[in-house]
This record gives structure tokens, sequence and C-alpha cells, in this order.
């Protein structure tokens, strides 16, 4: 991706009117498009009269729309009025606004999605909006290629209308906090596979299949008792095949404790193993302070790592898995084997210069390295590398990082554990590193207006997108958009290091370290490389209003399986007010059975397995706040619901979908009515027409 210049900015005039609205519809997303603040204004919402009425006009145009879901282009706005609404203004204080002050900033999305909830609201204008906005993508020959097919359709009138902030209010606020920059885009190359959805951006990197990578933890030493010889097993259950064995008073690290077990990790052995058997606790750490690791005996295996299906029961383990980059260039086209061997299979290719990291040298085989190269893990010949310490100098020359081809997938290679260790951080502890990678450029570097060095300066978004960059995650340039996309995380409670927070009060970025601190890069529009900002600094992740927070480590839950009416669980530990979300949108968009309720949770299950709608995320409260999709986006009457304001009818359906893999069809959209659009084959529950699988 060509990385644009510039801070957190608007959109520059093009030169013809038409090249203009290009831009704006294909790569900006709307400034009205942004997230809903977490904290939120009161809303004015219509009759149920009223919303009765626009829902039936709704249908009626469903009907003869000649797009009915293409995206909207956004308004035509005079290009000093977008630079002025997407300034980005930060402080150097970290004094925090007062809540009418926050208030007075926020501005929820407006959506715009084919979504129509049974209580939603539209206003007439809707259609001939609609119709404005194909012709626009008509004139300047830019048919959108993101058509779809949404759950629902969509309202035209706001429902998420904030009540309009005061003069006042907005005066104070910029009184108190300077300006700070606006910003300029060059054009973006997209040929990475990135793209706009919906309005939204998007980048694959973002999402990670399960994770194959480890995280290391803390040593909390257990030592073996009782019998000459300690079985481990493949599962918490004596009836469970043996992987290994631990000798009377081995020492194993456990790793995660189960009721009446523990899953341990001895040697190159990780299974389960009775409590009852194990010894643990401030005297055994003592223990094994005094005597030293090796000291003690671990436990030998009974079978193959690649056969021992307890390996993975948790991505985490006790010893160094983060290595160092020793790198490697290859010399000609090869491959990369399973095992050390001319006759292995092959697990990826690697063309001529192309990039690998050398993880460990077999002890039997020294002819061979066990390399990494993207999440290509195997064998590879001496001979066909150069490495040394000149490596890295020709990289930083050329530019040049190729790295290998996948010919089989991760979780398929048997090699793929011969070491545990990789150049790169498991996703589930990515978070963590990039926090901390962050704050080691505090008072290091200097705010730069547009900059996005990491030597020389850079300014707030500039700065975010290079550090998540360095783990090879491309971030979108603007500030707005950082805040804009990628999942949402609910509130700041909720929010990991590594989320993006996002201000949009005065568009500003920032990455959560935890405990309610956020690093960020500060300064002003006028500096300059000659007249540098502060640059990065640690504050209060509250010190402005938050309008959203956002991740961008999008893991699929390791502890989802396959329950027994075959559908997949959603594994995600929920908290009590993620849950409550999850009914209230539920409920909203089907209040009036227990067939109903299930049928609208088993169509967000359905689309976490969907090609088409599995980028929005893996588990259901992700599919549940996408963009412009459920009523969540859409309007404000669920809020209402919360608090568990909901039949016990909703809870069990999301209870049966989610932990017990209840379904009941297998399409991912809906509409209260049936259309062009549903189709013949469309199916109807509770209250509205399933179709869309």
């Amino acid at each position: 991706m060509t990385t644009v210049t510039g801070g957190c900015f608007s959109v520059p005039a093009a030169e013809t009117e038409a090249e203009r609205l290009v831009i704006a519809a294909e790569r900006i997303p709307s400034t009205e498009t942004l997230p809903v603040p977490l904290t939120e204004s009161p809303v004015e919402t219509q009759s149920a009269g009223q919303t009765e009425n626009n829902a039936e006009k709704e249908a009626e145009s469903d009907e003869t729309a000649a797009t009915e879901t293409a995206p909207a282009l956004p308004e035509e706005t005079d290009p000093s009025t977008e630079k002025a609404a997407e300034k980005e203004q930060m402080p150097e204080t970290e004094t925090k606004p007062s809540e009418n002050q926050g208030e007075g900033t926020e501005s929820p999305p407006e959506t715009e999605s084919g979504k129509e909830s049974e209580k939603g609201t539209e206003s007439p204008s809707g259609v001939s909006e609609s119709e404005r906005s194909s012709e626009r993508v008509s004139e300047t020959e830019q048919e959108s290629e993101l058509q779809t097919e949404t759950g629902t359709e969509i309202s035209d009138k706001e429902e998420t209308e904030t009540e309009p902030e005061t003069e006042s209010e907005t005066e104070i606020l910029l009184d108190e906090i300077p300006e700070e920059e606006s910003e300029s885009e060059t054009e973006e190359d997209y040929s990475d596979g990135s793209y706009y959805y919906n309005g939204s951006y998007w980048d694959p990197s973002w999402y990670f299949r399960r994770d194959f990578r480890f995280s290391q933890v803390k040593k909390q030493y257990a030592i073996a008792q009782g019998e000459r010889s300690n079985r481990i097993y493949e599962q918490p259950d004596q009836k469970s095949a043996i992987v290994g064995e631990i000798p009377f008073f081995g020492l194993v690290c456990v790793l995660k404790s189960i009721g009446d077990w523990s899953y341990v990790e001895s040697g190159d052995v990780r299974g389960f193993i009775p409590s009852s058997k194990l010894e643990s606790g401030s005297d055994t750490t003592e223990m094994v302070d005094l005597i030293g690791e090796k000291g003690f005996e671990t436990a030998t295996s009974d079978i193959e790592i690649a056969d021992n299906r307890a390996f993975t029961y948790t991505q985490t383990t006790t010893k160094d898995v983060l290595a160092d980059k020793d790198s490697a260039l290859v010399l000609t086209k090869a491959k990369v084997l399973e095992y050390p061997k001319e006759n292995a299979r092959a697990v990826g290719e690697v063309q001529s210069g192309s990039l690998v990291y050398i993880l460990a040298e077999p002890q039997d085989e020294k002819d061979w390295y066990f390399v990494e190269s993207g999440d290509v893990r195997g064998f590879i010949r001496r001979s066909d590398l150069f490495s040394g310490g000149s490596v890295a100098s020709i990289l930083q020359d050329s530019g040049n990082e190729n790295l290998a081809t996948e010919l089989i997938n991760p979780e398929d290679n048997r090699s793929l554990y011969f070491s545990l260790s990789s150049v790169k951080p498991a996703a589930s502890s990515m978070g963590e590193e990039i926090a901390e990678y962050a704050t080691t450029f505090v008072g290091k570097i200097p705010y730069v207006w547009g900059g996005t060095s990491l030597s020389y300066g850079a300014d707030c978004s500039g700065f975010v997108q290079s550090i998540f960059s360095s783990f090879g995650i491309n971030l979108p340039r603007i500030a707005q958009d950082q805040g804009a996309n990628g999942e949402i995380v609910p509130d700041v409670s909720d929010a990991q290091p590594g989320d993006v927070v996002y201000w949009g009060s005065n568009p500003h970025v920032g990455i959560y370290l935890g405990d309610g601190k956020v690093v960020h890069c500060s300064g002003h529009s006028y500096n300059t490389a000659e007249n540098p900002g502060t640059g990065p600094m640690i504050s209060n992740v509250d010190f402005m209003p938050i309008t959203s927070i956002r991740r961008y480590i999008i893991l699929q839950d390791e502890n989802e399986g396959i329950a027994e009416t075959g559908f997949r669980t959603d594994g995600t530990e929920y908290s009590q007010k993620q849950m409550e979300l999850i009914w209230a949108i539920v409920a909203q968009e089907d209040n009036g059975s227990y067939q109903g309720a299930l049928a609208v949770i088993s169509s967000a299950m359905n689309r976490t397995e969907s090609g088409k709608w599995g980028y929005e995320g893996g588990n259901a409260l992700s599919q549940l706040t996408a963009p412009g999709q459920y009523c969540y986006s859409m309007d404000r009457y669920w809020k209402s619901r919360l608090n568990g304001n909901v039949p016990d009818y909703v809870k069990q359906a999301v209870d049966d979908c989610l932990r017990r893999g209840i379904r009941n069809h297998s399409f991912t959209s809906f509409r209260s009515r049936k259309g062009k659009t549903t189709g013949a084959n469309a199916v109807q529950i509770g209250g509205n027409w399933f179709f869309g699988a």
C-alpha cells in the first residue's frame, strides 16, 4: 500500500468535481460515519405510529429502487468545510474537559447499509437520495463493486442523531484545546487487498486466523508426587491417551488449572495430570530456586508433538518464544520442507531473494536450518541461503522483504512446533508487544505534522500507523479512519493493550497501554522538522472524551468448538455488559418469540462463518455491532432494552445459539418484508424474512 502523507487530515479539492466525488466516495469515509461515542447525548426518537408508516414506505421503495443496497456517496461539501471538520487538535496538557464539553463534541455515525429494523424509522426522502447516489456512481463510471444484501433495509432518517451541540459548549472546548493540525492526503493504492466497504476501510492484515504462535508466561512450578512414574494425559480424563510420563519428584510448570486437573508443561511434553499428584506453592518455588531447574528431572514423551492434541490446549509456554531476527536470503528458488530430508513434503516455496529467519539448527542434520518466513515454518538447506551480518544492510538498502508462499496450512505442518520460537509474537499477546514498543519512543522522537517516521518524527496517526506497521499490520493513515474501522470495543473497561483510542472532538488517536493509560504523539499543525512538537507521551485515556476504541488485532477465539448440533459455538468470554448489549440488539430485531430471537442470533453466527460477511469479525458481538448492519448502528431503540430489560426467551435463545450451537436456519440476512432482494427462497421466522445463505 502506498503510504499517504500528512497528519490526521482532510481531503483536498480534486481538479474536477467528478474526481472529487470519486475520491470522497471510494477512499475516505464521511466524518459522519464515525462510530457512536462511548458517552452519548440524549436522543430524539419518532413515535410508534410514525415508525410503522415509515417502515411501510420503505418496504414499497424496496420493490422499485434500481439499486437497493449500493452504498451511497457522501454528500458534497465544500473542501474547506471538510478540512475544518477533520482537523486534528491535541492538547499538550492532560487536563480533562468537563462533562458538558464532552457531550458537545460527540457525533454518532451515519449508516449506509441496506438495513431495516422492524422498529426502525425513515424519511420519504430516502429513496430519492439512494437514486441520486446511484446516478453519481454512474456519472463517474465508478460502479460500486461493494453492492451487498444486508440483513435489513436502511432507515434513511438518521435515528442516531444527537441533540445539536450548543455554540457555547463548542467555544469552551476549543478555547481549552489548542488547534493541532489539519491533514492532506494523496491517492492510495489498494492493490494489496485492502478495500472500502460500506464507507469503511478494511485490510486483510487486521484479521488473524487461529494463532499457532505461543506467548510466554511466568513459571508456576509444581513437583510430581505419589508414584514412581505419573502419567500425563491428552485430555483431563484418565481414559484418554497417554502423551508422556513424569517421574517422582519431577518438575512441571502449571499452565492452567481445570477443576481437579492441571494442564502442564515439562520438557517437550504438554498435557493433563491430576492436581492431587502435584505439590505446588511457595515452598515448592523456594525449593526450585534453591536447587535450580537442572536439578530436577522432566517428563518424557510417549508420542510425537504433531500427534498430541493437548499440545495447543493453550497457546502459552514458559519458554522463550520471541526469537531474534537472524535473517538470511534465499540464493535460488527452493522448497521449505516438513522434515530435513530431500524427499520430505514441501510446506512452502521461496524465490531467489526471499527473506527467511533462522530459528534453529537440527542436532543430527547439520546441513539444514529450521526457518520461518511469514507463516511458513520448515527446513531448508544451508547451501540455499546467504546469511550473516551483511544481510540486514542489504535488506535495508533494497527494502526487499519477499516472504515464502504457503503450500499447506500451518496447522497441517507436522514440523510447525519443531521450535516454539518465532520472530513474531503470538497474536494473543501482540497487543501487549505493540503497547510496550510504542512506549519506547516516549521522549525519543518529536511531533512533526504529516510525519510517519519513528526516527525523525511523526504526527498522531502517523505514529500509530508506523507502530502497527512494525508488526505487519496496515492501519489507515487518517486518525478518523483509524477510529472508524477495525473491531468495535464497547467500553474502555473492555479495552486491551494495543487497542486504538480515538478522540473525535479534536481528531486524535493513541494506543491503549492498560490501567487507564494511553501513549499518543502530541503536537500542533505548525510543528515541522525545523520546529518540532512534544512527540509521544503517556496520558490518562480519558484526558479528552473518548469517541471510540477499535481493535485491529482480531483473533478467532481459541475456546470455540463444534457442538453436538454440528454448528460452531461462540467461545468468547463476554462480560455482563457485553451480554446485555447482545440481548438488546437481538430483542430489538425480533422481540416476538423464542424462534424469532434465535433466528436473529443465528444469522449473526452464520455470518462469522461466511466468506461474504466473515471479515466483520469471528464472534457474534462483532457481527451485531458491525457498521451499518444490525440495529446497533441504525437506531437507538435497543438502548431501552439494556440492563437485561428483555424477555427471558431472548436470553435463552442467545445462550442456546452461542453456548450450545443451536441454530434454526443457515441464512445470513433478513428483512421485515419479502421482496426482490430476499428472493423466492426466503423463509419467514418470527417477524422477519431470512435469506442470503
